[in-house]
């Protein structure tokens, strides 16, 4: 299986000289690379997310999934599970980099395909 950034690389893309320094909070040591191709779309690949490793940050593909999030009710946190598109957290980008080839998620992400992550599969 050829790996993600080798093939955006291998359809023109390039890496832009320089470290690009984290501007969120919500992250550390934010260094990313930026790849762009002639037309200057943009790749980032990098730290995104504290404590989390290196991972496709811009662009993602949709991706579905089942994720757990916190809500409070009456002064108690819930843990509750949502089915929902949430390709901005780093554990379901990953997900996807682990559970399909990195050519369909290339294709997926210049062809707006959906990835379900819960049932391994692909919406063209």
């Amino acid at each position: 299986m050829k790996f993600l950034l080798d093939i955006f690389l291998e359809n023109g893309y390039k890496l832009v000289k320089g470290k690009h320094l984290d501007y969120s909070t919500t992250r550390s040591n934010g260094i990313d690379s930026r790849y762009e191709n002639e037309k200057g779309d943009l790749v980032i690949w990098g730290i995104n997310e504290l404590g989390k490793p290196p991972t496709l940050i811009f662009p993602r593909p949709e991706i579905i999934a089942t994720t757990d999030w916190f809500r409070m009710i009456d002064s108690k946190i819930e843990l509750v599970k949502y089915r929902t598109e949430c390709a901005f957290k780093d554990d379901v980008m990953n997900g996807c980099l682990s559970s399909f080839d990195h050519q369909d998620v290339y294709d997926g992400i210049i062809n707006n395909w959906v990835f379900d992550l819960d049932n391994k599969t692909i919406r063209k």
